[in-house]
């Protein structure tokens, strides 16, 4: 048996609602809330990061072998243009990610425990952050296991050259990792683990 902690980050309503200091804000006034009427924290806030690695540490205590750090990243799943990050600063949200897991790992990785993030399926092949913050390979040298989100459902159609990637999973996970391969190759970081999420149903 292999125990993984999985820790979700920035979409914690749970620290929202007890430290609306830490959350993020609306511009209609309030705390901003997902589609699921979900509320986030700021990534941008040092003290979340703080928050975060102190579970971790906890879990590692308690024999977790390996801390898998989930919804890293920026809002989404909702009107994210009304969002206001109330620690804000000069940084780009990719790097606000880079710094949180490069952080994560410096903290953990003295007590012997893999350092993972999950990212969403397309990251393997955006040329962007796609606005949440996530650039594949900034999170590959921050890490030592990456788990895209491959799930052929969350495709567009045209998702390489494919009609309705849903329909085809096998191409569509399969280009995905291809292209997530090239990405580690051409940073040279060839022995961080790619453990992609599979769709079970």
């Amino acid at each position: 048996i292999y125990p993984i902690a999985r820790i979700v980050v920035f979409k914690d309503p749970l620290l929202a609602d007890v430290r609306s200091d830490l959350a993020v804000k609306s511009i209609l006034g309030g705390l901003w809330q997902d589609r699921r009427g979900l509320r986030w924290v700021d990534p941008y806030q040092k003290t979340i990061w703080e928050y975060n690695v102190a579970l971790a540490k906890e879990a590692a205590r308690l024999g977790f072998r390996e801390i898998q750090f989930d919804y890293v990243r920026f809002t989404s799943d909702g009107p994210t243009k009304e969002c206001i990050y109330p620690g804000v600063d000069l940084r780009s949200k990719a790097e606000v990610i880079r710094d949180f897991l490069g952080y994560a790992y410096r903290e953990l990785s003295p007590l012997g425990v893999k350092v993972s993030a999950d990212v969403f399926g397309l990251t393997c092949s955006a040329k962007d952050d796609m606005g949440i913050g996530q650039v594949f390979s900034d999170i590959a040298e921050q890490v030592d296991v990456i788990c895209p989100m491959v799930y052929p459902s969350h495709y567009y159609s045209g998702s390489y050259q494919l009609a309705n990637p849903d329909r085809k999973p096998y191409e569509t996970v399969f280009c995905s990792l291809t292209d997530a391969q090239k990405k580690l190759a051409r940073i040279n970081r060839q022995q961080v683990i790619i453990r992609p999420w599979l769709q079970d149903f």
